[in-house]
């Protein structure tokens, strides 16, 4: 072995072993902070889902790429470089074992990059969750827990496959250009055997991924279908329900044919066979239900779809939690709130207090003696290099700490909430509300999807939805970081779903505890934007003095948070201009 493979091995291993202890201590910052809420079997679920995700869906596409790539290396008898010797060019035949590690490198690139671009864990998460309505849809009879669970994770899986196997086409037709495999010669195309069975193989692949698509089709039809406002018609119902379940059938028969036909070098037939479906697809799809709807007259029209409409109102009103009547989006959505409010002018005075806030970023260190604070620790030794490799601020070992250092990061309310109900929509309005002098932040939580069917569609809290029923409040203390889930009442299947698989993460008593919250601080009344001051000397020092006192009190029961929160008040009462 030659002293650069050497050296080019040992950097290497130090870049993996960079990489790996990269990775070990970002894993490990993110179970600390995730357990010091609580929540690590949430941790523990995202970290498995994610792993199975990635590493199995790229560990199939690098393993896919390969068995596309290597038989394009054995249609390869040989492959001379030309290399040029003085003034003579003489052709080098490439190693064959050369030609493997290109084959291995592009596929692992291959798996690498699918590899990211697998659906998001919280997807495997809902279907593994095996949610039941106990209540199936009219037509297809399936629970609707299917429309809900699974058929989001099944697109998904839909998309990245196509993505799989566009890439892996491309390069094969691309690396089968640069042979004499596939080549255009005298105003022809010309395809080898071994080509042509290999490139037939893949475009099977493609119309099984169109046969696949059907199915899919078949059930967006009910979410979002061709009558009035979307709503499921009699022309899809009668038609186009059965339509693409032929066509699913039917073009997966086709895809049989084609490879048979393909690889006995049958050009005609495969060729007749593809045009088969692009037109009976076209007419089946487009072209006669057309005719069907201009044909047929307006009243009768709206006869046949008087049922149908019958239906989607009530799965309407199942699907937002309303009884009687379909009422407008407005009505559905959760309330909106002025942020340019009196309220949130006298908190904007708070946020120095304050470590958790919307809009917060960045990680802070700060001493907590009593430990009331939500936060990993920062001991000496392996642990504090971790956390210090995980923020890449090498600072947090050499530098003097805090005594009982904790490092607070995911500071924004909202990124801290949806990290441990990630399931859940967030409400368009994070509410600060006071217990006493301390500030809260509360989030409404929302089972919210665009997948229930039959059901009519609004844009609420930023995205459209088919179904949003209110599952939780998330109660987010603004100094200790400390995340409290209160349940609704009426839980929904998804909410009743997360909650059994996560019951330490949620507390009861949500009615008792909002009751002692405020929407404004005692210190804030009528239309003050900040504490009302007095106007003398005398009585701004016995309001100084109250809140010293308070402070002393804070301080001696070990209340952090009281104490924080007094000390914010003070600091607006001093900097109040008296008369």
């Amino acid at each position: 072995m030659t002293r650069g493979r050497r050296v080019a091995i040992a950097v290497g291993l130090l870049a993996a072993a960079l990489i790996a202890g990269r990775v070990a201590a970002v894993l490990y910052g993110q179970y600390t902070w995730f357990n010091s809420l609580g929540a690590a079997p949430v941790w523990f679920e995202r970290l498995r889902d994610t792993t199975l995700l990635r590493l199995g869906l790229g560990a199939f596409a690098a393993l896919f790429a390969f068995l596309n790539l290597a038989a394009i290396r054995r249609s390869i008898v040989s492959l001379a470089l030309p290399r040029k010797i003085g003034n003579v060019e003489i052709g080098e035949a490439v190693p064959s074992r050369y030609m493997y590690r290109v084959v291995a490198a592009l596929s692992a690139t291959v798996g690498l990059l699918l590899a990211f671009g697998a659906p998001n864990w919280t997807l495997l998460s809902l279907a593994r969750a095996g949610l039941n309505f106990s209540e199936a849809d009219p037509y297809y009879n399936i629970d609707l827990g299917f429309y809900l669970g699974w058929l989001p994770l099944e697109n998904a899986l839909y998309l990245w496959t196509i993505a799989l196997v566009s890439t892996v086409t491309a390069l094969v037709v691309g690396l089968y250009s640069l042979t004499p495999g596939l080549r255009w010669y005298r105003g022809r195309l010309q395809v080898s055997v071994y080509a042509r069975r290999h490139i037939t193989v893949l475009g099977t692949l493609a119309l099984l991924l169109l046969a696949w698509s059907y199915r899919l089709d078949a059930y967006a039809l009910l979410i979002r279908g061709s009558g009035p406002q979307g709503a499921f018609s009699y022309v899809d119902h009668r038609w186009l329900a059965p339509t693409y379940l032929f066509l699913a059938i039917g073009t997966t028969a086709a895809a049989a044919l084609i490879l048979l036909a393909g690889w006995s070098g049958q050009v005609k037939t495969s060729f007749l066979a593809v045009t088969a479906v692009l037109v009976i697809s076209v007419s089946g799809l487009k072209v006669l239900p057309f005719l069907l709807r201009q044909t047929a007259p307006a009243a009768l029209q709206r006869l046949r779809n008087v049922p149908y409409l019958q239906t989607r109102d009530a799965f309407t009103r199942r699907a937002y939690g309303i009884e009687g009547r379909v009422v407008p989006p407005e009505e559905i959505a959760p309330p909106k709130i002025s942020t340019d409010s009196v309220v949130s002018n006298a908190i904007a005075a708070r946020y120095d207090g304050s470590l958790i806030y919307p809009g917060a970023t960045g990680a802070v260190i700060v001493g907590d003696s009593l430990d009331l604070i939500a936060a990993p620790g920062l001991p000496r030794g392996i642990r504090r290099l971790a956390h210090a490799w995980s923020q890449q601020d090498m600072s947090l070992v050499s530098g003097d700490l805090p005594r009982n250092a904790k490092l607070v990061g995911t500071r924004d309310v909202r990124a801290r909430v949806s990290a441990l109900a990630p399931v859940f929509a967030q409400g368009s309005y994070a509410a600060p509300l006071f217990r006493g002098d301390t500030l809260y932040w509360a989030i409404e939580l929302y089972s919210a999807s665009n997948y229930y069917p039959l059901s009519a569609h609004y844009r609420i809290a930023g995205a459209e939805r088919s179904y949003f029923r209110h599952a939780a409040t998330a109660v987010v203390h603004s100094v200790t970081g400390k995340t409290t889930l209160f349940p609704s009442d009426m839980l929904d299947p998804v909410a009743k779903a997360w909650i059994s698989r996560y019951p330490g993460l949620f507390a009861s008593g949500g009615a008792s505890w909002q009751s002692e919250l405020t929407p404004v601080p005692p210190s804030v009344t009528g239309d003050a934007v900040i504490p009302q001051m007095p106007s003398t000397d005398s009585t701004f020092r016995a309001r100084t003095a109250t809140l010293y006192n308070r402070m002393r009190a804070a301080l001696t029961a070990g209340d952090l948070a009281t104490f924080g929160a007094t000390f914010d008040t003070l600091g607006m009462l001093v900097s109040q201009p008296r008369k």
